[in-house]
């Protein structure tokens, strides 16, 4: 089924849903029509990242990245979030030059650095970082928000899974999980609840066929 297929149906009855927001309807039934059209946009969301996550198994060119780049892009797209949640965003030690894949490594990043502002508290701290191992590099992502329970720290990662009633599909770091175990890596986090978590994921330096 193409992408195409899919969000066809969802077009139409967001249409339709905006042609009875400008009809004169009683407040009970406007309110009906924005639950209608919370509802598509969820669904459109959710196949989206379905989406995203089975693009993230196929394979794609290994190139060569400059990290620092590709995060400062992502932090410049996620601009309006960071100032509306007054965030500071701090890059530390990113390389200029490793192999990967470079739209699954920014959509990587995005994730995890979305996620950092979407849990956060007031003012969010936010620390992209990495070290140069011998044999592979050690990223991090880490945030000041409101922490993960030990019991969570594999679950988070699997689809649909998301913490309390938090907003989104709970797709994001599943997807982030496939994209790390495709370049040979891996991805966990270590959490104090109230006071932030630390997702780590590994990239090897040398990408094996």
């Amino acid at each position: 089924v193409t992408s195409h297929d899919l969000q066809q149906p969802l077009a139409t009855i967001q249409a339709y849903t905006m042609f009875l927001r400008d009809s004169k309807l009683s407040k009970e039934d406007l309110k009906n029509v924005r639950v209608i059209e919370s509802q598509a946009t969820f669904m459109r969301e959710l196949l989206n990242n379905l989406l995203d996550y089975s693009r993230a198994k196929k394979k794609m060119p290994f190139t060569e990245l400059n990290v620092r780049k590709i995060v400062e892009e992502v932090i410049k797209t996620l601009d309006a979030e960071i100032e509306r949640t007054n965030a500071k965003v701090k890059i530390k030690n990113l390389p200029e030059k490793m192999v990967g894949q470079e739209r699954r490594i920014t959509q990587l990043f995005r994730n995890l650095i979305s996620n950092a502002l979407k849990y956060a508290k007031k003012n969010p701290r936010i620390e992209v970082g990495c070290e140069v191992k011998r044999r592979e590099y050690l990223f991090w992502v880490k945030d000041n928000g409101i922490g993960i329970e030990r019991r969570y720290y594999e679950k988070i990662f699997e689809p649909f899974w998301k913490l309390g009633k938090a907003p989104g599909t709970g797709m994001g770091l599943a997807i982030c999980k496939t994209i790390v175990k495709n370049h040979g890596g891996k991805i966990w986090v270590e959490s104090k609840v109230g006071k932030g978590s630390t997702f780590y994921f590994t990239i090897p330096k040398r990408h094996k066929s």
